[in-house]
Order: structure tokens, then C-alpha cells, then sequence
């Protein structure tokens, strides 16, 4: 597996390309989907690099991901975990460099209801080791009451208002929160000389399709979904937690009192979030 990611990163880093598409966003957000069907699009141009980034150089991966070694109970899982940050660190700057010198960059940033994106960044951990071991995917050891502690006591519920600083403001000097969301058109466009800039909505995928046909030039870019999470080897746990888990009181205000929740999501928006979750909301 590892041997392939460097290779992978090696290759992106010498391809010789006048434009970069790059999906650089926060994990859980639906941003596979966006960057397959980016690659679909431009598989047979050579002139087009598409990137799926959730961090450059491994510095906030290796800040905000500690929850993985709730589950990470060998050493070759832990071995694993830092030889793929590893990688990250060593070719990162290079990496952004490159990035950089392209004539013309796209990048396209996605964000999601911050519980909902909670709830599926807590079982990221278990995405990423099932693809190691076959016994913790019949293991009894991953339960709903596991989960449960573990949203609360491994999942940093600070990440995503620190995702925009630590990754997107300190590399490519957009500080989003500069720039109001368009709720009409249900995105935030950016123009910064060679990088042009595109933030939406998960909850707008309709929309969204029709948002990067116009940001990309291409009226033939069509939506695939690679991120199904009805296929996913725990899904039966992760429809149990989503319909059985409500938040504390006081998380929930944190999320939707929250920079990022209030910057993307309109009054209504974040009410109606709240009433999802809890039911005594008289706002």
C-alpha cells in the first residue's frame, strides 16, 4: 500500500501540467466524489492534473487525527499511520510548490452541516482500518457505545473552524471568512491571480453541479458518487449511531454558535439544524 502512495506522490510531483484542479477540503465533506469525477472528466488530458488533498505537508493531520489510535490497538496499524504522515511531511512543501508554479489553479473547497460531518469523521478511523485488517470488520469491539465515547472523547470538535487557518489562509493566503457566503448562488468564488477559488455546500449537491460546470468552463462535468456510505463495511453501525446518538446540549451550541456554522449557514439554516437534533429549540 505504502510503496504505491509514494510512488502516487512522486508522480504528481513531476508531471509537467499548465493546469491544477485540486479538491482541498476537510475529510467527510463528500469531496471524493467531486475529485473522481474531476478525474474522469480529464483522464485522457495531459495538460490537467487533478489532486485530492485533505492537508499539505501532514501538519494538521497530525494535530487533529489522534482519534484513530483509539482503534489502532497494534503496532503495525500505528507503524502505518506514521509511515503515511511521514510521506505527507517529506514531500508536502515540495508538493505545494508545484501546486503553485501551475499557470492556472483551481482549487475547490467543500463544506458540510458540522454534526453531520462529526458523526461521519468519527468513524474515519474505522474506514481507514478496515482496509487493514479483516478481523476488526467482525470484531464485536466496535459497538455503538464505543463510538458514542469516542465522538466525545477522541473527535477534536475544534478541527474545522481551525482547517481554514492552518491549511487553506497559511498556504494560499485566502482567509475565507474575508468573503461572505452567496446564498443565492450557494457558493463563495474567488479570483487571487493564478488561483481561482471555489467553496460550496454538500447539502447543495444539486446545485453544486451546475456551480462547477460555470467555475471549471465545462458543461460536460457530471457529479459521481464514490463515497456511498450504505457500502461501507460498518454501515449498519453507522445508521444505528445516526439514528440513535443526540449530541449533548452544549455541543451542539458550540458547533452551531461556531465561525464556521455561522459563516456558512444562514439563521434559518442553523435553526432548522437544531431542531434536527434536538427538539426543545424555541429560537
Amino acid at each position: 500500500m505504502f510503496k504505491s502512495k509514494i510512488g502516487l506522490t512522486k508522480k504528481l510531483l513531476s508531471v509537467e501540467t499548465d493546469t491544477v484542479f485540486v479538491v482541498y477540503t476537510i475529510r467527510k465533506v463528500g469531496s471524493r466524489t467531486v475529485a473522481k469525477s474531476l478525474r474522469k472528466l480529464y483522464v485522457s488530458n495531459d495538460s490537467v492534473e487533478v489532486l485530492h488533498l485533505q492537508d499539505i505537508g501532514g501538519g494538521y493531520r497530525k494535530k487533529y487525527n489522534s482519534n484513530y489510535f483509539f482503534y489502532a490497538n497494534t503496532i503495525i496499524d500505528k507503524i502505518r499511520f506514521f509511515i503515511s504522515r511521514k510521506i505527507r511531511e517529506k514531500y508536502g512543501n515540495k508538493l505545494l510548490e508545484t501546486i503553485k508554479s501551475k499557470k492556472n489553479i483551481y482549487i475547490i473547497t467543500i463544506v458540510r452541516e458540522p454534526i453531520s460531518r462529526a458523526i461521519s469523521a468519527n468513524f474515519q478511523a474505522l474506514e481507514s482500518l478496515g482496509r487493514f485488517s479483516n478481523l476488526l470488520k467482525n470484531s464485536r469491539y466496535i459497538t455503538y457505545d464505543k463510538m458514542k465515547d469516542s465522538f466525545y472523547r477522541n473527535l477534536d470538535h475544534n478541527a474545522i473552524d481551525i482547517w481554514f487557518d492552518y491549511e487553506l489562509y497559511n498556504n494560499f493566503g485566502i482567509n475565507i471568512f474575508d468573503y461572505p457566503f452567496d446564498f443565492k448562488n450557494k457558493c463563495i468564488q474567488i479570483k487571487k491571480n493564478n488561483i481561482n477559488f471555489l467553496l460550496i455546500r454538500l447539502e447543495d449537491m444539486v446545485e453544486n453541479e451546475i456551480v462547477i460546470r460555470n467555475f471549471i468552463s465545462n458543461d460536460s462535468y457530471k457529479n459521481i458518487n464514490d463515497n456511498i456510505g450504505k457500502e461501507k463495511w460498518y454501515s449498519d453501525l453507522y445508521s444505528e449511531f445516526k439514528r440513535r446518538f443526540i449530541p449533548s446540549h452544549e455541543l451542539t451550541e458550540k458547533y452551531l454558535s461556531s465561525k464556521y456554522t455561522r459563516h456558512f449557514y444562514s439563521s434559518d439554516e442553523i435553526n432548522r439544524i437544531k431542531k434536527k437534533y434536538y427538539f426543545d429549540c424555541n429560537d
